[in-house]
């Protein structure tokens, strides 16, 4: 079955897929987690700074004026073990944000994501909504998810 951006847009595919896996622990729920996220946009949780100014709420990354200075150190999330990971959300709603005057989220799609995250020095994965029921993207398996083929089609509408 070919998807729709509407159907992804605010993450409850993908929320629904995490859930299924978290109970079955199968090989099938965790590539369907895989295959979604390969088609997402989530939020990474960050201090957002424009033009020398810190910013406070939820911004598309590819809506910035990349004219200005913008200056992005993402929130990551360490476990008591000092594993360090790559924290993204869902959707925007799960971001606790509003506790953190100097925080905001970045809308990004998750291929890009996967790219931020191997660049930043000794992540061990991507962390899918650490807060509620969580999924990590282990740093193996970002290639794996590279080279899925989109199940997207902008031109099926369903009725």
């Amino acid at each position: 079955m070919k998807l729709t951006k509407d159907m992804l847009d605010n993450g409850g595919v993908l929320r629904s897929l995490i859930q299924l896996f978290n109970k079955k622990q199968d090989m099938n729920s965790f590539m369907m987690v895989f295959q979604c996220l390969r088609d997402s946009y989530v939020y990474v949780p960050c201090v957002l700074s424009i033009e020398g100014e810190v910013q406070n709420g939820i911004f598309d990354y590819d809506a910035l004026d990349h004219d200005l200075e913008i200056i992005i150190k993402p929130d990551f999330l360490y476990t008591n073990d000092g594993i360090k990971y790559f924290p993204t959300f869902s959707c925007s709603e799960l971001i606790p944000i509003e506790d953190n005057k100097d925080m905001s989220a970045l809308r990004r799609h998750f291929l890009d994501v996967i790219d931020w995250a191997d660049f930043s020095k000794d992540v061990e994965g991507i962390l899918v909504d650490a807060f509620t029921d969580m999924f990590v993207c282990e740093k193996s398996m970002y290639d794996t998810v590279k080279q899925m083929n989109s199940l997207v089609d902008e031109d099926i509408v369903l009725n």
